[in-house]
């Protein structure tokens, strides 16, 4: 009864406190410090400044603490502490006066190190050394530091500091370079299986290897959450608990779930995973760690399609191994590929989330549609169907190629006139289809449809300059053009600017200096001579008058000896503007050279090789111009 009592008196300590390792051997993992502190002891060369990173629950603090019991143990100073004597004892109990551990996330301002540093100055009270403990020294101040460089650099005698930090990136260099650096080492997870059954078994706790693992792998190396979850689920079964018990207590996702949920995405069977999605989340399981464990069961099937003896990978997740060994060959490596980085990208977006589940199947969707189109997601494959729409294309081209060569083989008399090449337009009826021919019909022609008969396109000129003259406001808007048949460079106008160029104020060299007409600005001027500019000479009121250019309205003929081509209407003078001067010269290189000063590249290939005088288009083209075009 006395014992009973007794023992429920004892305050509960918990499993990471009380199973703390005492000595350097018992230090789960991290050989690489433990090694390098104990012959620094047993040499006698102690640094006076440690630093220890690492990740939570490595043993930071842990092997602080069994170096300060090293340093002071009253056997010496050796390897392993003897954990009987009076310094060693006060130190595991924590009553040690010279070992003053430090919490520098309540205690970061520069008046707690200016305080450090007044008793820093006073000599160890039972013990060798005086060790400084300064756990989580990150939270320090940029003052702080400042303060503690020179004591950190310089401590007096018997002094030694240990820092230990979760996040040294976060420390000056100035400190850094002060202390003796060790990186603490996340632990396997079947080193941390093996501290866990020891654990389990000294304790009269059962527990199977496979459940071991399982808390092993969801610590991610930190030995004191392992410890925490061998903790939990002691305080669940009381004597002993199973893989199954463990998976309940946890909140984690059976494998089997998971199989299922990718057994549904290979099947596209969307129904049953998201049945399977929603009764995780109403049985209360955690969205985030099925998360994780979904991430972590696709990365062990890439893992097991790396080679032949990937099974090794499996030795952390003996709860996934049958089913894994199942689906090795279901899924491509592209296709699981795909699936992580949906799986990652959703990673990012459930935190702080206010729908998890619904991000959840949305991504299951997404996992869906990417193994429905796997055949297009490997390069080769997206190669391959590329080179052969270039084979097909490549063979209807050149079948179309031939078939629109004999369909114009065939039918190239079926074309229109203006279609056909120049060398095979067929010869138009006539008198022989010489150029000369074609001009004395021309003339012919013109001279028939003259009242004079004989007289011919001079009095047709006439007739015209006569109309001008007398000052026909009507006008047509566009002149009749006569154009030289003969061949001959037709003479330039002279003149002023203003009769040339059709204006009001022009004048008539042959008549009595009427106005000219509202007709008269709209005309041709005839094209130099080859090598010479275009003037105009003369004084109001002289030089002939350009209405005498066109043609009549309604003329159907072209008469000899006149331009070609018509020229636009020149802009009306603006008010006030004073009469144009007597002689007005175009600039050189406003006026377009003739054809034949034209350089070879400007030319077209057709302007390259002149066609024959009796060409067809040539024949049209003169038929056009003689009324049957220009109104």
């Amino acid at each position: 009864m006395s014992t009973t009592k007794q023992k429920s008196n004892v305050p509960y300590v918990a499993l990471y406190r009380r199973w703390r390792p005492q000595l350097f051997s018992q230090i789960v993992g991290q050989q690489h410090v433990t090694r390098t502190l104990q012959n620094a002891l047993s040499s006698s060369r102690v640094a006076h400044a440690y630093l220890f990173c690492g990740l939570r629950g490595t043993g930071k603090t842990t092997m602080a603490k069994l170096l300060a019991k090293a340093l002071n143990c009253e056997k010496g100073v050796a390897q392993e502490p003897c954990n009987a004597c009076r310094s060693c004892r006060e130190i595991n109990e924590g009553n040690s006066l010279d070992v003053i551990e430090i919490d520098a996330a309540s205690n970061r301002g520069i008046d707690e190190i200016r305080e450090l540093r007044e008793k820093i100055r006073y000599a160890a009270a039972s013990s060798r050394y005086k060790v400084y403990i300064i756990d989580e020294v990150h939270m320090l101040t940029n003052e702080a530091f400042n303060a503690l460089l020179k004591t950190l650099e310089e401590p007096p005698p018997n002094v030694v500091f240990i820092l230990a930090t979760t996040e040294v990136h976060k420390l000056p260099l100035t400190v850094v370079s002060r202390c003796q650096r060790f990186e603490f080492h996340l632990i396997e997870a079947a080193l941390l299986a093996s501290h866990l059954a020891r654990i389990s078994q000294e304790m009269n706790f059962s527990i199977d290897e496979e459940t071991c693992t399982l808390l092993a792998r969801l610590a991610e190396g930190s030995a004191r959450d392992a410890l925490g979850l061998l903790e939990q689920c002691r305080a669940y079964g009381g004597d002993g608990v199973n893989f199954e018990e463990a998976l309940e207590i946890l909140g984690i996702a059976h494998p089997e779930m998971i199989y299922r949920l990718l057994s549904s995405v290979a099947a596209g069977n969307i129904g049953e995973g998201l049945d399977i999605l929603a009764g995780v989340v109403n049985r209360g399981k955690d969205v985030h760690r099925l998360l994780r464990e979904l991430i972590l069961y696709l990365r062990k099937l890439l893992l097991l399609q790396s080679g032949e003896n990937a099974e090794q990978f499996l030795v952390d997740v003996p709860g996934f191994k049958s089913y894994l060994l199942e689906q090795r060959k279901t899924f491509s490596h592209q296709v699981l590929l795909e699936m992580l980085e949906i799986l990652q990208q959703l990673t990012m977006q459930m935190k702080g989330a206010s729908q998890p589940q619904f991000l959840l199947e949305l991504a299951y969707l997404r996992l869906v549609r990417a193994y429905r189109f796997r055949d297009y997601l490997s390069p080769e494959s997206l190669f391959q169907r590329l080179e052969e729409l270039e084979s097909k294309l490549e063979t209807v081209g050149l079948t179309l190629a031939e078939h629109g060569a004999g369909q114009a083989k065939a039918g190239v008399e079926d074309l229109p006139p203006w279609a056909l090449p120049l060398q095979q337009a067929p010869p138009v009826a006539g008198d022989g289809g010489s150029m000369e021919s074609l001009q004395d019909k021309d003339a012919a022609k013109a001279g028939e449809k003259d009242t004079g008969g004989d007289k011919g396109a001079l009095a047709a000129r006439d007739d015209q300059r006569d109309q001008g003259g007398r000052g026909d406001r009507g006008g047509s808007k566009i002149g009749k053009v006569d154009k030289g048949i003969s061949g001959k460079t037709p003479p330039v106008a002279k003149g002023s600017f203003s009769a040339l160029m059709g204006g009001e104020t022009g004048r008539d060299k042959g008549g009595a200096g009427e106005k000219g007409s509202a007709g008269d600005k709209k005309g041709t001027v005839a094209r130099p001579a080859k090598g010479k500019r275009l003037t105009a000479r003369g004084k109001k009121g002289q030089g002939p008058s350009f209405t005498g250019l066109l043609g009549k309205k309604g003329s159907k003929t072209v008469s000899a000896g006149e331009p070609p081509h018509p020229l636009p209407e020149p802009p009306p003078p603006a008010a006030g503007d004073e009469s144009p001067p007597d002689e007005w010269q175009l600039p050189p290189d406003k006026l377009q050279p003739p054809p034949d000063e034209l350089p070879l590249d400007k030319l077209s290939p057709a302007a390259r090789s002149p066609a024959p005088q009796d060409d067809a288009f040539v024949r049209q083209v003169l038929d056009l111009f003689q009324g049957h075009l220009i109104d």
